[in-house]
């Protein structure tokens, strides 16, 4: 987490998961019940799950709440899947970053996973639907919902949809239905990585 959340209702969400390729039931702090759409699930039956998706991870997040560097570092593995991340080494850049979640960013810049860094976020926050199709189309984004409360990595979007990656595991949503039960995206920031573009397919 990036701050601390008031308890509530327990939300199961059937979802896809990313380590496994298997469905999962998947509980979360949310306020009512929802089930992924025929839509959603369509599309991810006809749609394989990037190369990376068997490494996606929590990384620590469950225990920690450190989900502003697990959804960097999920985003780092979806475009340079190559790339070795532990947990220790996500926890341990949390915790050395005073467990702010915002201080992933000057931390991406300087050190990074496995020697992957980022360029400066030099626009601010992204504000549009066509602007975070682009981002993730160029390295990815990274993004806070609920009310700042919470970070994810974005590795898919288009006109109709949103894959994201929640702590290790892949959830897509259309953009209607992720607003409803996520909230919309408080902070979008676009990720150019240094050194190279992205090895994903």
């Amino acid at each position: 987490m990036v701050q601390t959340v008031g308890s509530s209702r327990l939300l199961v969400l059937v979802l896809l998961e990313s380590r496994t390729g298997e469905m999962a039931m998947k509980t979360r702090s949310k306020v009512g019940l929802a089930a992924l759409g025929v839509s959603s699930l369509a599309w991810l039956w006809f749609n394989p799950l990037p190369a990376s998706a068997s490494t996606y991870q929590s990384f620590g997040n469950l225990k920690y709440g450190d989900c502003a560097y697990e959804a960097m570092a999920n985003l780092e593995l979806h475009e340079f899947p190559g790339v070795k991340i532990t947990t220790n080494e996500v926890v341990r850049a949390w915790r050395e970053g005073g467990k702010q979640g915002f201080n992933v960013i000057p931390f991406m810049m300087s050190t990074g996973f496995d020697g992957k860094t980022i360029g400066a976020i030099t626009n601010g926050s992204l504000t549009s639907k066509s602007q975070i199709i682009q981002a993730v189309a160029n390295g990815g984004a990274w993004a806070t919902i609920s009310d700042s409360s919470h970070a994810v990595a974005i590795i898919g979007a288009d006109r109709r949809f949103i894959t994201i990656v929640d702590d290790g595991i892949v959830e897509h949503w259309s953009w209607g239905t992720f607003k409803y039960w996520q909230g919309s995206p408080n902070l979008v920031y676009p990720i150019v990585w240094e050194g190279g573009t992205s090895t994903n397919s």
